[in-house]
């Protein structure tokens, strides 16, 4: 049985959203949800770089036109979850984990 490794991200909200996470060009599902590119730090914890939604995570890193900004600040990880309740509630939640925690390729 393989492990699914996660990771709770908490919003400025101070709701927690449950993330599956893994290394940077893994192949991620075909499914509408929301996502975090981080980087793992040397004690074990990881540091958001970017927070977004999509329709599709599958295609949603390919060609990422933030791809330099997480190149510069050393992204290590994605993590995601699918989120099939619709735009609205996808961009809510990224902005709420933006608010959190303000990550550099937000800005």
């Amino acid at each position: 049985m393989v492990q699914t490794l996660t990771i709770d991200w908490q919003g400025a909200s101070g709701t927690p959203y449950t993330y599956e996470i893994v290394p940077i060009g893994s192949t991620l599902p075909a499914a509408a949800g929301n996502y975090v590119v981080c980087r793992r730090n040397d004690n074990g914890s990881y540091s958001a770089i970017y927070a977004g939604e999509t329709g599709d995570l599958s295609e949603r890193l390919d060609d990422h036109h933030k791809a330099d900004c997480f190149k510069r600040y050393g992204a290590t990880h994605v993590s995601y979850h699918a989120n099939y309740v619709g735009v609205d509630a996808r961009h809510a939640e990224e902005q709420d984990i933006i608010g959190g925690y303000n990550p550099p390729c937000n800005r």
